[in-house]
């Protein structure tokens, strides 16, 4: 299935925040087509434990809002990342791949996911082996 949003999905992050920023495409519009991308394949390849999309399209709109009123995180304002289970986000289970932590939901953001900013919109959690 193709979408007029598929040539994004194929893209540098630095371009795909260049077209954010340049008011091109929005944020909502990005995460919607990786959103749908994630639905179609992941069945198929299992990489994404979890897909928090309505977090997603929330932070997507805040970054979208944001750049409304003129306020840009950088270069890689409202463009969607994936995370590794190992880095707590918040209000996300993150399991690390340990049954121990099947049910472990952090407060506050590692620090390495946290830096990304308010408008970044986390589109999915990558699998981990256990440990």
């Amino acid at each position: 299935m193709t979408t007029p949003l598929d040539h994004l999905l194929d893209i540098p992050a630095v371009a795909l925040g260049d077209a954010i920023r340049a008011r091109e495409v929005s944020s909502v519009e990005i995460v919607s087509a990786f959103l749908e991308r994630i639905e179609e394949r992941d069945p198929r390849v299992n990489a994404l434990v979890q897909v928090p999309a309505e977090a997603a399209r929330r932070r997507a709109r805040r970054a979208d809002a944001a750049l409304a009123d003129g306020e840009a995180d950088g270069p890689l304002h409202g463009v969607p990342f994936t995370a590794k289970d190992i880095l707590d986000t918040a209000g996300v289970i993150t399991a690390a791949g340990l049954p121990a932590r099947a049910a472990h939901v952090p407060a506050a953001d590692a620090e390495e996911t946290g830096r990304r900013g308010p408008r970044r919109c986390r589109r999915g959690r990558a699998c981990c082996s256990r440990g």
